[in-house]
């Protein structure tokens, strides 16, 4: 890996070893399926793919880079390396990220991690905010015209809890409820119980879905109001979540 030099940034390093391991989980029992890491270290593997890379033309990386979150967006500026190369940026909402390879546009997702959200020429670029209450990593290289990459520079914030008005008016014989948001891009669910307790929604929860300890979803999406058609008679209880 030191061959490569400053081609590599640590956490080009650390993509490298987790992109070149070998699959074990076929030599596992089926009850540990993902939970022992990406695979098993490849030695020679990443030895490899770091020589490629030092082979590879040089090309620098950009500076100045920042990442400011101001709801709905993610506010990118960077500063072109002396070469003027172009840039790419990905996300992740796990942090990690492939080692990119090839031509890639807006929306293209990188082998073993990362999404493409920017390429271009630019020296500034605003993401809406994917995901509430979530750590956002973004990594930016520069990138030359036969598509050889610079080490890449990574930025990381954190999305708030977006939820700052929550009602529920009858009309009738429904209720509808509205919401706003700081970061509207996100989805949010909606919940109703005939009681006020209401549990933690945890994994991938869906309408009609009862969530253990009290509520049943009623609303999943980024809309900002829900009309509730059927509601129980008595007092109803709604909560929200994004």
């Amino acid at each position: 890996v030191a061959k490569a030099g400053t081609k590599l940034s640590n956490d080009d390093v650390k993509a490298i070893l987790m992109t070149t391991v070998d699959n074990h989980y076929p030599d596992n029992l089926s009850t540990y399926a993902g939970k022992l890491g990406t695979g098993r270290l490849n030695a020679f593997k990443a030895i490899q793919k770091a020589q490629d890379i030092a082979n590879a033309p040089s090309v620098d990386p950009v500076t100045g880079y920042t990442a400011a979150l101001s709801c709905p967006n993610t506010n990118l500026t960077w500063t072109k390396n002396v070469s003027n190369n172009d840039v790419m940026i990905a996300y992740s909402t796990n942090g990690n990220f492939g080692i990119p390879s090839g031509a890639y546009i807006a929306g293209d997702a990188i082998a073993n991690g990362g999404v493409v959200i920017y390429k271009g020429n630019g020296t500034n670029f605003s993401h809406p905010v994917p995901k509430d209450s979530a750590t956002i990593t973004y990594k930016i290289w520069s990138v030359n015209a036969t598509n050889d990459y610079s080490a890449g520079l990574i930025k990381t914030v954190k999305s708030p809890f977006s939820i700052v008005s929550f009602t529920g008016n009858p009309a009738g014989s429904i209720i509808i409820l509205n919401w706003t948001k700081k970061c509207p891009n996100s989805d949010v669910i909606v919940a109703t119980n005939g009681a006020s307790t209401f549990g933690i929604p945890t994994g991938t929860l869906n309408v009609g879905d009862n969530i253990p300890g009290g509520g049943k979803v009623i609303y999943k999406g980024s809309a900002l109001t829900y009309t509730h058609t059927t509601p129980l008679n008595g007092t109803n209880y709604y909560r929200i979540w994004p």
